[in-house]
């Protein structure tokens, strides 16, 4: 069993939300040459672009959760999800609820790959500034479950994983001790 408290040291915390940062600066990049690659591009002043992909951002971190919370629900009727709001990030989680590493990834993933596909559709019909700081923002909040995912999945030996109040619990698979069955026949 490995513990990731993700809370306890600040400088962890810190370097998490400048990672955050950083993502969302890199996809404003990535995504001003893509659709000048594209399409052409209805450009906005740059304050105008930051208060309405922050307003934009709190709407699909309200969605984003919320898609969260269904997947919990559906998946395991019988607890409901907690929520925990730490130095700005939103963290939900299973108390005591063990989920498989497939499980685990649907519901960390899911909710930004379904955010991110409406985001493009709406890109598509409205080629504007606005909605590709809305994304990136996106992308910087989506970094710590893509994180997440990324450790649950990168070791074999982990089997399933907690999501706890505190950050994840990832237990080892445990091998039985090899046993050996008598295959003798016997002539009765």
């Amino acid at each position: 069993m490995y513990t990731l408290d993700l809370f306890a040291n600040p400088k962890v915390l810190k370097r998490l939300l400048l990672s955050q940062f950083i993502v969302a600066l890199v996809f404003i990049v990535l995504s001003y040459k893509w659709s000048m690659a594209i399409t052409g591009l209805d450009e906005k002043n740059i304050i105008a672009n930051l208060i309405v992909g922050a307003i934009g951002l709190c709407v699909l971190i309200a969605f984003h959760e919320l898609l969260r919370y269904v997947l919990f629900r559906r998946l395991y009727k019988e607890t409901r999800p907690k929520y925990k709001v730490i130095s700005g990030m939103i963290m939900s989680y299973l108390p005591n609820v063990k989920m498989n590493r497939i499980s685990f990834m649907i519901v960390m993933l899911l909710p930004m790959i379904v955010i991110n596909m409406l985001l493009l559709i709406l890109f598509i019909n409205v080629p504007n500034t606005y909605v590709i700081f809305v994304f990136s923002f996106h992308m910087g909040y989506s970094c710590l479950a893509i994180y997440l995912v990324i450790l649950a999945l990168s070791n074999k030996q982990i089997q399933t994983v907690e999501l706890a109040e505190f950050g994840l619990i990832l237990y080892v698979n445990e091998a039985k001790p090899n046993t050996q069955v008598d295959t003798k026949e016997s002539n009765v």
